[in-house]
């Protein structure tokens, strides 16, 4: 999701939860990728991008073990 300041900026907030598996997530904004680590099963994965002025692209992912 795209989270906006105050201020007029922007970042990529991505978080993920699974029940069973150990997971983690990652932000990517302006080529920026910011990765969680892997997080036990039923806590949740936050991973946040810097904030920007302007941005061109933006997306999250996300991967179990």
């Amino acid at each position: 999701m795209v989270q906006w300041s105050i201020w007029g900026q922007s970042r990529q907030k991505s978080e993920y939860d699974h029940n069973k598996k150990q997971h983690r997530t990652t932000s990517m904004m302006n080529s920026n990728n910011i990765r969680s680590g892997w997080k036990n099963p039923k806590i949740t994965a936050t991973a946040k991008t810097p904030w920007y002025w302007r941005y061109s692209s933006n997306n999250s992912y996300w991967a179990t073990r």
